[in-house]
């Protein structure tokens, strides 16, 4: 029986199906790294929640009502119209953040100073936050360990230099040092409490240090920002929303990484936008105000003109008694004239603030255009009496409504006096802000859940790429189809045998066929002992040579198990370590390269004295000797060819372990004095392109080729049965 494969046309190429066990096969078979990503993320993730800057979120409440909550009391009930507002929401929301707002505020606060002690990095922080203290902590260099701090109440800039960086260096004594843009290299001496006044190209600089609490040599950084700039940087850490739909609640929040501070502001923010909202209604007071004012001398006169017109009348016609009808006509009269008069005074009040076109003005026309029109009708219907009673109803009427038009302007101008003094707007604050006590970022629970997600993820991510990205090849019917040649067998990957080749010694025991016959991949390698023994009828000798296309691939562990166990058998058999580059077949045996090959071939040594036994009676052991400088020449001399043609008499079976093919000719000078070689292909990691080359160059040299073995296939696949298989009870 002939182990040569007769070559098959290449098969088409096909997709991959890829199954969810075949995933789940994957992620178990590298658990190990998961698990290591799983650790680095909880481990990053509690890392950042500890050294990260804490950051706080202060939250307050306002409410916006309709109408003006003031106790003016209800005399006042007609005046309300006056302090009513509509707006919504979202105007509300607007007007908080406008700079009008948040200007006031940054004035207020003086937020137009930054001044922040210098910290090491990344470190810094969190050892200034262990430190509970008052004191200032002890350390080295110009970093600040915990409890400092600096009062700056004054530090103008010219415009030039807003936003740049000043230091500020502690001295002993109540003393500091000041270097900055504008100074050159020349360092400002001050003392806490006294103003400094510097002339600079760009403009004057002054500074005012109240206070410093470090010690000497501690640096802080400080800052000029501009208004607009500081009103920016609050807009970015604020957010206002509506706490629930159509409510008129809005919600102040900020985040800050200074609790007192942000604590402070955002509650500066609200009683900022409460006082604008009072003096807006309070400006609208007066200027109702002033306008009554105005309105009041002219409407006196008209009360005098009317009341001496009527009295004049009465006293040349003598009294004139008015009848049922003309009393009905003269309250009609009156009503309709007072309510001209009321309508016309309020246009002129709204044109004072909009343009005869504004959508209240043309509602007021409509209604005084009404009004005229019933004006007129009732006129016509005092043209039908008396000549002498027409003219009492007019005088009547005239007085009457003059009268009570002077004496409604006369006390809504006092009610107008008493409302602006108690003004109180229609916004108010529900809840002030309190200082949090813990930070609303980063918080450990959370980080270190984030961390722990993240870790399996990217686990999962990188397991899943790094098998796809593994180009070789992993089926043994693609194997046979693209080259043409037999998968001989499949050997499951071991971990005990790199365990043994790890932990044990030299001479201990590292075949894994003497420490663990049951091993999934020693059940593998006695697949490959039947192949290779209804292979010996027709070979030109019982040498066999393991080789394959790149290192790393297991060419060793195959040739020193399949060796012991063809010797288990009862046979003789040699291993010979023909890889005089990089061989180390020797660390599975006595540990020795010394005496090998190379001395057999470059000086003569017996082959005898070479050989050593090992552990598996029956099995012996030709090491690479001291590894020469030309492999190939000694592999081309004659003593090489004696040597195999000696030991081949000898044995029952002859394996010898060689070099890559794609690398050097060592395999293929050895392949072609042997009767069978065997090539072996790693599993996920051997290119079907290497393959291809190797097969080639092993065949025009005239190399017989055997088949080829899958090594270290891992639970994956297609090979999951086989691995159960071995698992399987005898």
């Amino acid at each position: 029986m002939s182990l040569t494969a007769t070559p098959r046309p290449f098969a088409d190429d096909k997709s991959e199906v890829i199954s969810l066990a075949d995933i789940v096969d994957t992620l178990w078979m590298n658990r190990l790294i998961l698990a290591l990503f799983l650790v680095a993320g909880v481990a990053l993730g509690g890392l950042y929640a500890l050294l990260a800057r804490p950051v706080y979120e202060m939250e307050s409440l306002v409410q916006v009502e309709s109408t003006n909550g003031g106790a003016i009391g209800a005399s006042l009930q007609e005046m309300r119209s006056l302090f009513e507002s509509n707006s919504e929401a979202t105007t509300e929301i607007e007007l908080i953040q406008s700079r009008m707002v948040l200007g006031r505020t940054v004035r207020d606060l003086g937020l137009t100073i930054e001044a922040k002690v210098r910290r090491f990095p990344v470190i810094g922080g969190f050892f200034a936050r262990m430190h509970d203290d008052d004191k200032p902590a002890g350390g080295f260099g110009p970093f600040g360990w915990g409890g400092e701090r600096i009062e700056v109440s004054r530090f103008d800039v010219p415009e030039d230099y807003q936003g740049e960086r000043y230091v500020i260096k502690a001295e002993a004594g109540g003393r500091f040092l000041l270097k900055g843009p504008g100074l050159g290299n020349h360092l400002v001496r001050g003392r806490l409490g006294e103003g400094i006044l510097l002339k600079t190209a760009k403009g004057p600089i002054e500074l005012f240090v109240r206070d410093i609490v470090a010690r000497p040599g501690v640096e802080f950084r400080l800052r000029s920002v501009s208004e607009a700039a500081a009103v920016d940087a609050i807009r970015e850490q604020l957010k206002v929303q509506e706490k629930v739909k159509l409510s008129n609640i809005l919600r102040l929040s900020l985040r800050d990484e200074n609790p007192v501070l942000g604590t402070e502001l955002v509650n500066q923010i609200a009683r900022n936008y409460v006082r604008q909202n009072v003096e807006r209604k309070s400006a609208e007071a007066e200027q109702t105000l002033k306008f009554l004012s105005q309105q009041l001398p002219s409407i006196k006169r008209q009360l005098d003109d009317s009341e001496s017109r009527y009295n004049s009348y009465r006293a040349s016609a003598g009294a004139v008694d008015v009848n049922k009808e003309g009393e009905i006509l003269l309250a009609e009269s009156v009503n309709v004239e007072r309510q001209l008069v009321e309508l016309q005074s309020q246009r002129k009040d709204l044109l004072s603030k909009f343009g005869p076109e504004h959508p209240r003005v043309s509602a007021l026309d409509a209604q005084i255009s009404v009004l005229e029109n019933r004006r007129g009708r009732v006129g016509g219907r005092v043209d039908n009496l008396p000549k002498t009673q027409q003219e009492i109803l007019r005088l009547t009427r005239d007085l009457k409504v003059n009268t009570e038009m002077y004496n409604s302007i006369l006390n809504d101008t006092q009610q107008l006096r008493v409302a602006q003094a108690g003004t109180v707007g229609n916004v108010r604050v529900i809840d002030y802000a309190v200082r949090p006590s813990e930070p609303s970022s980063p918080v450990m629970k959370k980080m270190l859940s984030l961390g722990l997600l993240a870790g399996i993820l990217l686990g999962i991510a990188f397991v899943l790429v790094r098998n796809w990205l593994q180009k070789g090849v992993k089926d043994a019917a693609e194997i046979e189809s693209r080259l043409g040649l037999t998968v001989l067998a499949t050997i499951p990957e071991s971990r005990e045998q790199q365990r043994l080749l790890r932990d044990s010694l030299p001479g201990d025991g590292r075949l894994l066929a003497l420490r663990n016959e049951q091993d999934l991949a020693i059940e593998g390698v006695r697949s490959l002992r039947t192949a290779l023994h209804f292979s010996s009828l027709d070979r030109q000798n019982n040498c066999t040579v393991l080789t394959g296309p790149s290192p790393s691939i297991g060419k060793t562990f195959l040739s020193v198990n399949l060796a012991a166990l063809l010797a288990t058998n009862g046979q003789r058999v040699l291993v010979i370590d023909a890889d005089m580059r990089r061989g180390h077949m020797h660390d599975y045996f006595d540990g020795q390269r010394e005496s090998g090959l190379s001395e057999v071939i470059a000086q003569n040594l017996p082959w005898q004295q070479a050989v050593r036994s090992t552990p598996v009676e029956g099995l012996d052991f030709l090491s690479t000797g001291v590894l020469p400088p030309n492999p190939s020449e000694l592999l081309l001399h004659k003593r090489f060819s004696q040597l195999l043609q000696e030991v081949s008499a000898a044995y029952d079976h002859v394996l010898i372990d060689t070099p890559p093919v794609i690398a050097v000719t060592d395999a293929v000078i050895v392949g072609r004095q042997c009767g069978v070689t065997l090539m072996v292909a790693r599993y996920g990691a051997s290119l079907l392109a290497e393959l291809d080359l190797s097969k080639k160059r092993l065949e025009q040299a005239g190399v017989v080729i055997g088949g080829i073995v899958l090594n270290r296939v891992e639970r994956v696949g297609g090979y999951r049965y086989h691995y159960d298989y071995y698992r399987a009870p005898a």
